[in-house]
């Protein structure tokens, strides 16, 4: 029996993402088609979905058989793919531009004098994914499509660097159909849901592709509420009204305009202060220069050998620093994610407060003479939705000691021993469900994967 197969569905990402395509001077602009409209290329979802598969365990040979082998050399095999992913048109409001350092991609460091910007897509763009699969005659793909919903069920990151905090996709609401083509009224219905896809009339038919959450994953959603009387500001350089620095704000694809903290400010903070846990458990990190003649390579592990590095980026479990593991390295992906947290509410300025400041001199310590200068901060009842995703590792132990290292962590930032932000504003932050997100930490720790 052959039959074909077709994904479709509404596709979301709750906090934008930046599909970048050409650089507009230093801006990465976002790709557009001919009628001017963003679109998320299928080429880029192919291999987004491809990297998933290999990251899931699932052998090369196997991608190249659905996906296409390229031509190699004259002799080689080539053969093309039987998944085919189109271009998905994306309904959005307008886009914002953020600005970004370059990394070195040989030191891991920052690159000197290297500031790009990005176009970026507001949270809550949406648009339609569809997918064809078409194996040839007595192929069983009931492997592919399952291995196609553990990749579209994850985490699936989107728009380049996964350290942005941004292109989270939800692909909760795709639908598979399946039709068996031998017949003939089987393939004159292929034939009609593919005319009716080329005129844009798509049906909503078939089954749920996704199912229940990934069982080598940890989700969390924080509540993070400012505590009374206290203030925070996550400053974004300097504003048109010349303060030096103010709580970011993005405008959703809704229109609404909400207060935003980068998922990146939670990542380096939640690494350093895991950082400092791994070493009181006795561990040997590689992320932490031991002195001023050791070399800048961070993101390399401090390895200046070529051989040893190809050798470790065949098995990054090499490296053995469980900080770079986590948190990732220039060997290998991090697992851990930190989604931009947006407000509940809508931004209000209201919840502004304005301060004034004086300059201090770094080398003497005391204030400059006329060097005045002033920043916003946010106060009041202002609460953040913040998303924590962690992809298990396959050692248990390894597992439950990350648990444990990210609890410690979110307990000290609501306890607030942990500070976000400029020291403008104290900074705290109290996590309102934290007995719910306790209970889940918990019980991955009591039973692990």
């Amino acid at each position: 029996m052959n039959e074909f197969y077709r994904i479709f569905g509404k596709i979301s990402f709750p906090e934008g993402l930046a599909v970048g395509e050409e650089r507009d001077s230093n801006t990465v602009a976002i790709a557009r088609n001919g009628k001017g409209e963003a679109v998320l290329r299928g080429t880029s979802l192919t291999g987004a979905i491809r990297n998933s598969l290999k990251e899931n365990g699932v052998s090369c040979d196997v991608i190249e058989r659905w996906f296409g082998k390229a031509l190699e050399t004259d002799e080689s095999e080539s053969f093309g793919s039987l998944v085919r992913v189109s271009d998905v048109v994306l309904e959005t409001g307008n886009s914002e531009v953020r600005v970004h350092n370059m990394i070195d991609r040989h030191s891991g460091a920052v690159a000197d004098k290297a500031l790009f910007s990005i176009q970026l897509l507001p949270p809550k763009t949406a648009g339609y994914l569809l997918i064809y699969i078409q194996p040839p005659k007595g192929v069983d793909a009931s492997f592919i499509l399952r291995a196609l919903s553990n990749a579209l069920n994850g985490e699936l990151l989107l728009g380049g660097n996964r350290n942005r905090g941004i292109g989270r996709m939800d692909a909760s609401k795709l639908k598979v159909l399946k039709v068996n083509v031998d017949t003939a009224e089987g393939f004159a219905k292929w034939q009609d849901v593919r005319y009716n896809d080329r005129c844009g009339k798509f049906t909503d038919e078939g089954e749920s592709l996704v199912g229940e959450d990934l069982k080598y994953k940890l989700n969390l959603s924080l509540d993070l509420r400012i505590p009374a009387g206290e203030d925070l500001v996550v400053g974004y350089g300097t504003t048109m009204e010349g303060e030096q620095s103010a709580p970011q704000k993005v405008c959703k694809a809704d229109g609404k305009v909400y207060w935003r903290i980068p998922g990146s400010t939670f990542r380096g903070i939640f690494r350093a202060w895991m950082t400092r846990l791994a070493k009181k458990d006795g561990f040997e990190l590689r992320y932490q220069k031991q002195d001023d003649n050791d070399p800048d390579l961070i993101g390399w592990g401090g390895i200046n050998s070529l051989e040893k590095r190809k050798n470790i980026q065949n098995n990054p479990a090499l490296l053995n620093d469980p900080i770079l593991d986590l948190f990732g390295s220039l060997y290998k992906r991090g697992r851990i994610h930190f989604s931009d947290a947006y407000s509940v509410a809508e931004a209000k300025t209201g919840n502004l407060q304005q301060r004034k400041h004086v300059a201090i001199d770094a080398f003497s310590g005391g204030f400059v003479n006329g060097a005045l200068f002033t920043n916003s901060v946010l106060v009041g009842d202002v609460c953040f939705k913040l998303n924590v995703s962690l992809i298990a590792s396959q050692n248990l132990e390894t597992w439950k000691r990350e648990v444990l290292w990210l609890k410690k962590t979110l307990n000290a930032l609501n306890l607030g021993i942990i500070s976000v932000g400029s020291s403008k504003g104290s900074g705290l932050l109290e996590i309102a469900n934290w007995e719910e997100v306790e209970k889940k930490l918990n019980k991955e720790i009591e039973g692990g994967v």
